[in-house]
């Protein structure tokens, strides 16, 4: 667009795509020891609903649901602090072979540490607390190898290699 015959704009817009699964989670976790809490979680997410950016269902020729484990230990290192540890797996919701949709996901491994340290708080005559948190998260993601046989770009032929990408994420929770 030129505006004043000098200065030139545009503008490009990009839509990214997110699609969270419907997701059943059933855990226990256990107390060995006074200190330490050991949890396992099995999870299952629900891909076969996926919906596209245009409302377009693919269903189970395309996705499948998938049960994601999960294990945490979690221990008191001081009174009001504990050191969190956890990992977990999630294998690709896309089935193989799939060239018509182009979806290529990865394995993950996410392995996760931080800790967790509770205040006690007292507002005239409550008491409350206040939780304070960090964490730091690597996440192993193994790629994998697709053949798009019946695209019209040579370009997308080459099946890519198989390695793995890792990815390093932190945050904290107050």
């Amino acid at each position: 667009t030129d505006i004043t015959g000098k200065l030139s704009s545009s503008y490009v817009h990009r839509l990214a795509h997110y699609y969270m699964p419907a997701q059943w989670v059933l855990g226990v976790a256990y107390r060995p020891m006074a200190p330490m809490l050991v949890s396992v979680d099995l999870a299952h997410e629900a891909w076969v609903d996926y919906l596209d950016s245009y409302r377009n269902r693919f269903g189970s020729a395309v996705f499948r649901n998938v049960w994601v484990p999960r294990i945490g230990l979690s221990y008191r290192v001081v009174q009001s602090t504990d050191a969190v540890l956890g990992y977990s797996y999630a294998m690709s919701p896309v089935i193989d072979g799939q060239q018509s949709t182009r979806f290529i996901d990865n394995e993950k491994h996410v392995l996760s540490v931080g800790t967790q340290t509770t205040l006690p708080w007292r507002l005239k005559s409550k008491t409350a607390a206040i939780s304070l948190g960090w964490h730091v998260q690597f996440h192993s993601l193994r790629e994998r190898q697709f053949n798009a046989q019946s695209t019209t770009d040579p370009a997308d032929d080459d099946p890519g290699a198989d390695d793995t990408v890792a990815l390093i994420s932190g945050g904290y929770v107050l």
